[in-house]
Order: C-alpha cells, then structure tokens, then sequence
C-alpha cells in the first residue's frame, strides 16, 4: 500500500501541513518542530515502504525464484502490514489537510483533480514499462498484461477478481474508493456523511462475517475501515503532548510486533477482519504519536518517506529483475538468505528513490503548474 499521499518540501500538500500544524505562528522554532513533525509521519511511510517490500521479498521472491521454497527470517512476513499503516496514514493526512473544505462544492473537483494527478500518472508510466518489458519477455510478469481487458481493469483501478497488470495495486484501488467518498464530504457535507456511514456500515457488515458480492466486497472490504481510523486519529493527535505521544508510539508499535511476530513466528491464526483492525489501531497510535512529536528521524529518511509510492510501485518488478540476475549468476547460493534479502529491498529502495527524483518529482511538478486546481 501503499499510500500514497504524499506531503513533499514544496508541493501544495506539505505546505497546507505546515499551516495545519503550525497553529498560526511562523517563529523558526515552532516551524523546526513542525517540520520534524512531518519527517516523522514521511519516516513511517517510508518504514512502511521498506517493510512491504521485505515482505514480498521474503515471501515470493526468495521462495520462487531463488531457494526453491525456502525463506529468511520468518519476521520479515509480517511486512505487509505497513499496508495497514499506509491505509490509515492517509485517512489521518486526508482530515489534516482539508477538514475546512467540507461541506465546499467548488473544492470536491479540485480535490479529486489532485488525487487523480497524484496516484494514476506514476502508475500509468510503470505500467508501460511492464507492458514493454513483457513483449521483449514474453513470460515475464503477470497475465494481465496480455489480456487487454484485464490490463485496462488495471489502468483504471478498477475492482477485480482476475489478475492484475501490477499486483499491488489493489491496494490503490482501495485509496480511490476512500477518495470518492471523501470527495462527496467535500461537495456535501450532509450527503458526504450519509454515504460514509453507509459505506462503514458496509464495512463493519464485512467484518462481522457478511459475505458482499463483488464488486461490493471491494467497496465494503473491511480494509476500508482503515481510512476512518486515520480520519478520526486526525481529529485527536492536537490533544497529545509529547510524553503522551512517546507513549502512543510505542503502544503502536508493540500492537504491530504483537500481531505480526505471533503470525509470522508464532504460527498464530488471526482471524483476518480481526488482524486487520488490531494492525490499524497500532497504526493509529504511531501515526498519532509520530504527528505529535514523539520522535526526531533523520533528513535522509524522511527523503525515502517522500519516493515511497514511487518504491511501492516498482519493489516486486525490481526484486524479481535482480532475483534472476543472483540466480544466473549464483551468487546467492553463497550469500546468507538474509543478506540476499537486503539486497533486494535495498535494490527496490534505490531504483523508486531515483524514479521518484527524476521522473515522479518533476512530472508533478509540472501537472501541478500545467493543471492548478482541476481540469
């Protein structure tokens, strides 16, 4: 997941933060804590980022392509989980940024304007190169780069039941649910609230063991309840001083470490609706916490916090590349499985950094100059 709203130096988003939680002073130290604020929110994406990747490394890659079944560390299987993090991180940004704009009909387009120029550009652009290096290739990749229709369900972020051209986007196509939802809060506030607890209620039917037909249990898949958690942790994070929030951080944390270790090495069964929103909790706690000033990151983290939608996009395709290249060679028989595992979320890591600086950062910059506000 992952999300997928970025709040970079310089575009609108991070901007809008500062003033949001600046609390209407400009002195340099309150905009020193403002900023490291925002590192730490940017630092959990990107330890979100890295996480997700180890988990498909570890998980698909390794097993696959390389050991012939067999894995590293059985901790790093509770990677995925940083799509609950991300889920939740961009419900809490959502509320951040545009709490003032609901219930703002001339602000619904705008807003679903620059979702739009955020999430699919980027992602159209991998897709064509998967698209490309499947023809040089045949056989490399997923099926649904060769059926038209599948490819197109793939483009649009459509709901699905059959394969998709990049398989983490599924997760994307929960972020536009979420987004066409708030985009009616915006418009509507009274109409906005009405569809929402709707769309909860479908949610939470989900979780209780209802069994939606598709599309339906896309639409009311109990993964949605993440983005509520986030909006509603946007409404709390002010009231939490800094103790507090090293308390909440922490509190998130061990709920993260409880859930995924007792899965992953303890072979404990969660029943899923029930991990999901154990996951979302912890996440709510961190993001709560990270928001209010719980800790300092480094500058450089922040950075990969910034390319982790760019990283998210290209980490399985990236891994599976250098995967083939350790095989042909061999060097991974002589590595430990660890190591090798490294050195593909490492790999993934690098090359979305560098698709984000040359190609991600720019392209935005110029929509956003080409496109204000909306079409």
């Amino acid at each position: 997941m992952g999300s997928r709203d970025v709040a970079e130096p310089g575009t609108s988003s991070y901007k809008a933060l500062m003033i949001v939680m600046s609390i209407a002073t400009s002195s340099p130290a309150r905009q020193s804590r403002v900023r490291a604020r925002l590192d730490g929110l940017q630092a959990g994406r990107a330890l979100a980022a890295l996480a997700v990747a180890a988990f498909h490394a570890n998980v698909y890659v390794l097993p696959d392509k390389l050991y012939e079944g067999g894995k590293s560390w059985s901790a790093f299987s509770m990677g995925y989980a940083g799509v609950e993090y991300f889920f939740v991180l961009s419900g809490f940004i959502m509320v951040l940024v545009h709490y003032q704009d609901f219930g703002v009909p001339e602000k619904a387009g705008a807003f679903l304007w620059r979702r739009i120029v955020r999430i699919y550009p980027i992602y159209w652009i991998v897709l064509l190169g998967l698209a490309m290096a499947s023809q040089i290739a045949p056989g490399l990749g997923s099926e649904a780069l060769r059926d038209l229709r599948q490819f197109l369900i793939s483009v649009l972020l459509l709901p699905t039941t059959g394969p998709l051209a990049l398989d983490v986007s599924w997760t994307l196509t929960h972020e536009m649910i979420f987004y066409l939802v708030f985009m009616v809060l915006v418009w509507h506030l009274r109409a906005g609230v009405a569809l929402a607890t709707v769309w909860v209620s479908g949610c939470v039917a989900a979780t209780l063991g209802a069994n939606w037909p598709f599309p339906f249990d896309t639409i009311f898949s109990p993964y949605n309840l993440l983005f509520p958690l986030g909006m509603i942790s946007a409404l709390l994070w002010r009231r939490v001083g800094p103790s507090s929030a090293r308390v909440l951080l922490l509190v998130g944390l061990a709920l993260f470490l409880a859930v995924g270790l007792s899965e992953a090495v303890k072979d404990v069964e969660w029943h899923k609706p029930l991990r999901t929103l154990t996951y979302g909790l912890g996440a709510a706690a961190m993001v709560i916490g990270l928001a209010a000033g719980a800790v300092r990151v480094p500058r450089s983290l922040s950075l990969l916090g910034d390319a982790s939608y760019a990283i998210y996009l290209v980490h399985v395709p990236v891994m599976a590349v250098l995967a083939r290249v350790l095989a042909q060679i061999g060097l991974h028989s002589v590595m430990p499985r660890v190591a090798v595992l490294l050195a593909l979320v490492a790999s993934a890591a690098i090359a979305g950094l560098l698709l984000h600086l040359v190609v991600e950062r720019p392209l935005l910059e110029r929509l956003r100059r080409r496109f204000p506000t909306r079409p």
